[in-house]
């Protein structure tokens, strides 16, 4: 496992450096399916909004053709009680997690608002978290890779 935590954490890096922004400017993370429709929209979205904002820090993390991205988004789910789903796209700010993209206006102000908010307040990185327990000996096994289902309803979830 070690290997996967250091791959996923050398790639997050990777992707962080990428971005010039404070300590306290919330990582916005994007797991999304090339194949999904609301996958693109969500990321057509959050690119847009990148251009706007430079210091918005955007990691793309596709599932479809990475392993530790997929095995990240399955943790992420499990964690939330969703162990036997794959959902795309799925929008981690801090601790709020939403799944599904209706459109810009809906679920990408809810987005705006949650990173606002971790602006504000600050937030804990539950990703960063999920990257750690990837390296605890309880965690060895790979969870069997599941389909992935493309959805544009949404939920919302808070880790506490």
């Amino acid at each position: 496992m070690r290997f996967f935590r250091t791959f996923a954490v050398l790639t997050i890096v990777a992707l962080a450096g990428q971005v010039s922004a404070s300590a306290a400017e919330p990582r916005v993370y994007l797991f999304w399916g090339a194949s999904c429709p609301h996958s693109q929209a969500a990321r057509s979205f959050l690119l847009k909004q990148r251009e706007r904002d430079p210091n918005l820090q955007l990691l793309e993390l596709e599932t479809e053709g990475s392993l530790i991205n997929a095995v990240l988004l399955s943790k992420l789910l499990a964690k939330i009680g969703l162990p036997e789903l794959t959902v795309v796209p799925t929008v981690v700010v801090g601790s709020s997690i939403t799944i599904g993209y209706i459109d810009d206006a809906i679920t990408g102000q809810e987005i705006m608002d949650t990173i606002a908010a971790c602006r504000k307040d600050g937030c804990r990185d539950v990703i960063e978290q999920l990257i750690d327990e990837l390296d605890q000996p309880d965690q060895a096994k790979l969870p069997p890779r599941r389909p992935t289902t493309c959805r544009a309803e949404v939920e919302m979830a808070i880790l506490p």
